[in-house]
């Protein structure tokens, strides 16, 4: 082979390498829970934003597809793992009766009931 017949063979290559490299990276990345007190903030936090739309409309109450999309949504939001249903219910297992949770998510949803916006927890 000629000397620019392997230049243009490099470069057909080099281009496709680098277009396959470019839609890899078109994913989006997403962070992942890695630490307990982060699983705790944002399971408080998805309940508080959850419970905030129940107060607002009451027929998320029902067991719906679309209330269930919702709190998935709301879960998903806060990086909780709705795709995995095991560790999903592990989560909502360690946190079912824990009273401190439950006190947390009810004092920063009162201001809902006004009508106004939830106060959100932060991990100290």
């Amino acid at each position: 082979m000629n000397k620019k017949t392997l230049i243009v063979l490099f470069v057909f290559v080099l281009i496709i390498v680098l277009i396959i490299f470019g839609l890899k990276s078109c994913n989006p990345r997403t962070k992942t829970i890695t630490s307990d007190a982060e699983e705790y903030s944002a399971f408080i936090n998805a309940n508080i934003e959850y419970v905030c739309a129940l107060m607002k409309d009451s027929q998320l109450a029902a067991n719906t597809a679309e209330s269930q999309q919702k709190l998935d949504g709301f879960y998903a939001k806060y990086k909780l793992p709705v795709d995995n249903n095991t560790q999903m219910l592990g989560i909502l297992q360690k946190y079912a009766n824990n009273a401190n949770v439950a006190s947390i998510i009810q004092q920063n949803t009162a201001n809902c009931l006004q009508g106004g916006s939830p106060i959100f927890y932060q991990a100290k």
